[in-house]
């Protein structure tokens, strides 16, 4: 039988970086062996939250939806002048 090993980070990591590496650095890292036996007698259970909905978050997503449809409103207003301005008079 294989054992499993759970690598746990000693500190609160810090989520605001893209890679494992920067969430947990090395020096903080733990590894924990666990053989078959301990996980067929172990009932193993996680529990996973939702993070809050953030209503500053909420407003830039706002923000930036209202700006890509002007965006696209101005652009397609500008299309529409130069059509009427280039158009064939033959």
């Amino acid at each position: 039988m294989a054992n499993v090993n759970l690598v746990v980070c000693v500190t609160t990591p810090n989520l605001t970086t893209t890679t494992y590496s920067s969430w947990c650095p090395s020096a903080n890292r733990r590894v924990i062996v666990v053989d078959d036996v301990e996980l067929a007698a172990a009932a193993l259970e996680v529990s996973v939250k939702p993070e809050p909905i953030d209503s500053t978050r909420v407003a830039d997503m706002q923000a930036l939806f209202i700006a890509f449809v002007a965006v696209l409103v101005a652009v397609w207003g500008a299309k529409q002048l130069l059509r009427l301005f280039t158009d064939d008079r033959d």
